[in-house]
């Protein structure tokens, strides 16, 4: 998992192409995410690629996105979840993190995510 400005650190030849960035990164890592903060995220594993939009919401604090998304998106892989479907609750978990300020404190419980995602 790494943010936009991180991936185009690791890959400057992509010139900021997220799609190629996914691509060369996915030659150092089957499973990558891109975060995008509020476009959402493109990712890819060996059943393809796909780019998710982020979930609208009133930002506060973005502190604790990064650790929530990640969490997350370990949980649901743990649990047997496909990498779309992870990133897809991992989007939700960041997305409830920023409502809130702090880090630990916004950080949303799995109930949270599963209310969030049940009303979207």
């Amino acid at each position: 998992v790494v943010n936009e400005v991180e991936a185009a650190a690791i890959v400057p030849e992509a010139g900021g192409n997220h799609a190629q960035e996914l691509k060369d990164l996915q030659r150092l890592a089957p499973r990558v995410v891109i975060t995008l903060g509020a476009e959402g995220l493109l990712a890819g594993d060996i059943d393809g690629t796909f780019s998710l939009q982020a979930f609208p919401v009133q930002a506060v604090d973005s502190v604790g996105a990064r650790d929530a998304f990640c969490a997350a998106l370990g949980v649901r892989l743990c649990e047997g979840a496909d990498l779309r479907e992870a990133a897809r609750f991992a989007a939700a978990a960041g997305a409830l993190a920023v409502t809130r300020p702090g880090a630990q404190s916004s950080l949303p419980a799995r109930a949270e995510v599963e209310a969030f995602l049940a009303q979207r």
